[in-house]
């Protein structure tokens, strides 16, 4: 008989939630209405996507080919972007790059034909000949009518010093999140090994300030945002215990930092448990809301608990969202763990909390899915109602899913790619794969039928839950509620 182990729950659990998930749940796949592939033969990495106001949409990152659609290199990874119309077609494509790995991490959005490209870069020749040490962060200006191309700027120190995000400044100018192993040239200091490294830029690309955040260990910064007030919310993962991470609970954390105007900082938090915490994404949901998005495989802390069957502790990793607001207090959130499958979420697509769609990734070894399947899951506070998949081949989605929702079926998506038969036009190793997908309707009437008879005591809880009954057959999944809405297993 399993047992869930939660230390001071006793909170009563909301029973009937957690049955309609279990019946609720079927696993369908999609109708791909539209797809291409985008690269050559070699291996191709997409490192962002977002939509236009015209319409069309934008992507970027690094290739290894010289052929199919990215026709020439300089050597290893070269930077590309390009434009997307909303048939797929390329528009605009821009390549560039010298003998050693450049790639473009992020793109500010002026105005649909203008951009501000961040790139990552240990070149030291040609384009990229003002390097300062090992990895520099450059930005390169990208006007397509009338047509301009910047030179490089760079930022950065000796060591590694490498940009992930950048976003505009209300005031003008714009700033920059990643990391930095520095403790010269544009860095301060260093407490470690990679700090947290914002860079704030006024509108001439000088630098305003610059400083650096962490402890002893790795501290990495994914992602930035300028609230209303003008303080700065920064995300990112750490496996630091000291220094200025307080609180660490496990293997790695989430670690928030809030700033103000000028880089000082106003508090930090650690979100996770004690195993491995990490998010891959996070997204602005509100003025003053953020859904921090990953994996996990804690069965304690801030995310939820594994389910256990036979008394044995699932050791999968699951996908979880987590909100919080601009003071760190936990809103809502979601989660999806199966008995024998890691789940990673990705992305989120948020109408409101009555209906969040979550973008991400399944691995398996049964006959049910592929190995490294798209999913596509519909929550409701919190309960998960549905999980679609886009099933190739190979392995899909584990390096990148990024969305754009068209209506209310149908998703733009553009996916890291390994599998051949997703697209007509397949060029060879890791493809990025754009796809128009229809969410079909599904009818789950017949999974009430034989509902299975589980028992769940005692309710309210101390410290261990007991659960009877619970049915072999994969195609039921089980997520347990707390009075809030948290979702516990």
């Amino acid at each position: 008989m399993p047992g869930i182990q939660k230390n001071n729950l006793m909170k009563k659990l909301v029973f009937s939630l957690f049955l309609v998930a279990a019946a609720y749940y079927a696993v369908s796949q999609i109708t791909i209405l539209n797809s291409k592939y985008i690269g050559g033969s070699l291996g191709d990495h997409i490192r962002f996507f977002y939509p236009l106001n015209n319409g069309n949409y934008i992507i970027g990152g690094s290739s290894y080919s010289n052929d199919g659609d990215l026709t020439s290199n300089n050597g290893n990874n070269d930077c590309f972007f390009t434009k997307i119309d909303d048939n797929l077609n390329i528009t605009n494509l821009l390549s560039f790059g010298e003998s050693e790995y450049d790639y473009i991490t992020d793109v500010s959005t002026i105005n649909d034909s203008s951009f501000v490209l961040l790139i990552n870069s240990n070149s030291s020749t040609g384009i990229f000949s003002g390097n300062k040490g090992s990895y520099d962060t450059w930005i390169r200006s990208y006007y397509i009518s009338p047509l301009w191309l910047s030179s490089p700027i760079s930022y950065g120190g000796t060591g590694d010093d490498c940009g992930y995000n950048i976003i505009p400044k209300a005031t003008g100018g714009y700033i920059i999140c990643g990391y930095s192993t520095s403790n010269d040239g544009d860095l301060p200091a260093n407490y470690g090994t990679k700090d947290f490294w914002v860079l704030n830029l006024t509108n001439t690309w000088s630098v305003a300030w610059s400083k650096n955040y962490g402890g002893s260990n790795d501290d990495v910064a994914i992602k930035v945002f300028q609230l209303n007030d003008g303080n700065i919310l920064v995300f990112g993962n750490t496996i630091s215990s000291n220094n200025m991470v307080h609180n660490f609970k496990g293997v790695k954390d989430i670690w928030v930092v809030k700033l103000n105007s000028m880089g000082d900082t106003i508090w930090t938090k650690t979100y996770g448990g004690s195993g491995y915490d990490e998010i891959i994404n996070v997204k602005r949901i509100g003025n003053n809301q953020f859904a921090m998005i990953g994996t996990s495989n804690s069965i304690d802390g801030d995310f939820m608990y594994i389910a256990k069957q036979n008394n044995e502790k699932v050791s999968y990793s699951y996908g979880f969202y987590h909100v919080i607001d601009d003071n760190g207090q936990f809103v809502c959130g979601g989660t999806k763990s199966m008995i024998d499958n890691n789940v990673s979420f990705k992305d989120i697509v948020w109408t409101n909390q009555q209906d969040v769609e979550v973008f991400g990734y399944i691995d398996t070894d049964t006959s049910l899915l592929a190995n490294y399947d798209i999913i596509i899951l519909n929550y409701n506070n919190g309960l998960n109602l549905r999980l679609d998949t886009i099933k190739g081949n190979e392995a899909d989605g584990t390096l990148f899913i990024a969305s754009h929702k068209l209506n209310s079926t149908d998703f733009f998506i553009a996916a890291s790619s390994l599998s051949s038969d997703l697209a007509p036009n397949y060029h060879g190793d890791y493809e990025i794969l754009l796809a128009i997908v229809r969410k079909n309707s599904v009818n789950n009437t017949k999974e009430f039928n034989n509902m299975p008879n589980i028992n769940l005591f005692p309710n309210p809880a101390n410290r261990i839950i007991y659960i009877n009954n619970l049915p072999t057959d994969k195609r039921w999944m089980y997520n347990i509620f707390d009075i809030s809405g948290k979702n516990l297993i």
